[in-house]
């Protein structure tokens, strides 16, 4: 299955699991969209703009 950037969900997984290989740590949480309101923004940026994945080292000042 692909998105509207034409990436396939399978990809998209690869590139995660290459980037957390890199990792000695990490940790998925559960965070409900009203309690991460930024991360929730940046999520329908992308879904208008066809953005593609992007990786924020820092939050953006403006949303």
């Amino acid at each position: 299955m692909e998105d509207d950037t034409g990436i396939s969900n399978s990809t998209i997984i690869r590139r995660i699991h290459q980037m957390l290989k890199k990792l000695k740590q990490w940790k998925i949480q559960y965070v409900p969209k009203g309690s991460n309101l930024i991360a929730d923004s940046l999520a329908k940026i992308v879904c208008i703009r066809s953005l593609g994945l992007r990786l924020f080292v820092d939050r953006p000042l403006r949303i």
